[in-house]
């Protein structure tokens, strides 16, 4: 039976699950609650209660293929980049995988030209569970995590939100996790609600202006289109998951800012869905 084919087993639902593409910033939103954790939270509770994830982050990289987190009871990792809370360290997140949903999600990469492989190899890393653990703390949706193929470009990733996205209306939830402007060495991690630079409001402004216009040409296009570039987007895994999620757009789909503002001084927090309410 073709993966596609396989997609009716799931029922389909009258609303279409919304793609969501959260600002992360630090694993410290886990434990402090503001306005981005109202704000988010408050989103989710008025939507359906999703099925399944499918999570996607810039912490897992991997080279000729796509993996697919094929784990039962997946191990959470700390895998945090600098010196955290000890509190951190105490979060526990024992969620439950999804063999099937990850079967599935293999079969219709692979069939569809992406080469994917199943990985039991590997738990989630902290740029999937840390929003998780903020969002559905009752820990009672299963969770598939995806790669980064190393050599993926914007448009590699948007086919594979493009190929998942008929998911959505099995409800089975989409997420992309990063950040918009991140430069670590451009940050004020003494203070989290500094005033954010110049540059790095404009450059949010103008991913902000692209998504609510879904100019995807221009989007694709980002690195000639944007002054300073270079200074807000260092490494562009921050921001491929977002591509994932705007992947998944549909013709009805339309835009919706959930939060927007930064972080640390320069580290953009826009959390955005791409919602179908027919």
């Amino acid at each position: 039976m073709q993966a596609q084919d396989r997609i009716s087993d799931y029922k389909e639902q009258s609303i279409s699950l919304p793609s969501i593409f959260i600002g992360i910033g630090s694993p410290m939103v886990a434990i402090e609650y503001d306005d981005w954790t109202d704000k988010l939270c408050n989103f989710l509770e008025n939507i359906p209660h999703p099925k399944g994830i499918i999570i996607m982050t810039p912490r897992w990289k991997t080279n000729e293929y796509v993996h697919v987190m094929y784990n039962e009871l997946p191990e959470q990792l700390y895998d945090f980049d600098d010196a955290v809370s000890d509190t951190l360290y105490k979060l526990t997140y024992p969620c439950d995988g999804d063999l099937d949903l990850a079967k599935l999600i293999n079969d219709i990469l692979n069939q569809n030209e992406i080469k994917a492989k199943l990985d039991d190899s590997r738990g989630m890393d902290y740029a999937a569970w840390v929003p998780l653990y903020v969002t559905y703390p009752n820990i009672d949706v299963p969770i598939v995590q995806l790669s980064i193929p190393n050599h993926f470009k914007p448009r590699d990733i948007m086919k594979m939100g493009n190929i998942l996205a008929e998911l959505r209306k099995k409800g089975i939830l989409i997420l992309g996790t990063g950040n918009i402007v991140y430069n670590k060495s451009l940050a004020d991690f003494n203070n989290k609600y500094s005033e954010a630079d110049g540059w790095a409001k404009e450059i949010d402004r103008w991913f902000d202006n692209q998504l609510k216009n879904a100019n995807i040409k221009n989007l694709l296009d980002f690195r000639n289109k944007i002054t300073n570039v270079e200074k807000g987007i260092v490494d562009e895994s921050n921001l491929l998951p977002l591509y994932f999620v705007l992947g998944t757009m549909r013709q009805k789909d339309h835009y919706f800012s959930i939060y927007e503002g930064f972080y640390y001084k320069n580290v953009a927090m826009r959390t955005f869905a791409l919602v179908n309410n027919r």
